[in-house]
């Protein structure tokens, strides 16, 4: 079979590296893979391993979603600089 990650040494070299909390941004998903079936298994081996995946072209985005941030905790009381 052709198209193995054997066979792309940047991949190998990619999957080698990537650890847990890292975000693998790339610009399009059939980057990982020659054929759906490799690119589907690329995809779960890196989400099992806790690297979330986010592709600039498909809708596609495991990152965790970022807390929302309310006025209440970003309010500032500011000093009270005449006297009072």
């Amino acid at each position: 079979m052709s198209g193995t990650q054997a066979d792309r040494p940047g991949l190998a070299a990619l999957m080698a590296q990537a650890r847990e909390r890292d975000t693998l941004v790339l610009y399009s998903l059939d980057r990982l893979g020659r054929s759906l079936v490799h690119m589907v298994t690329t995809i779960d081996e890196l989400i099992r391993r806790g690297v979330a995946l986010r592709s600039l072209t498909d809708t596609i985005d495991t990152t965790p979603p970022r807390p929302a941030v309310s006025s209440s905790t970003c309010s500032w009381r500011w000093p009270n600089t005449n006297g009072h």
